[in-house]
């Protein structure tokens, strides 16, 4: 008698996570567009 491996799915929500993080990033993005403070980021120093 020959022995089945157990199989078990796991569902992957990467994708969903990836999206809500986009969503976030660019809803920030656009309220500081829209409170002007876009030009007030420092610049990375070398």
């Amino acid at each position: 008698m020959r022995r089945t491996p157990e199989v078990i799915f796991i569902e992957d929500r990467a994708l969903e996570r990836g999206d809500r993080m986009l969503a976030l990033l660019n809803q920030l993005s656009q309220e500081r567009r829209h409170k002007g403070l876009e030009d007030d980021i420092p610049e990375a120093e070398d």
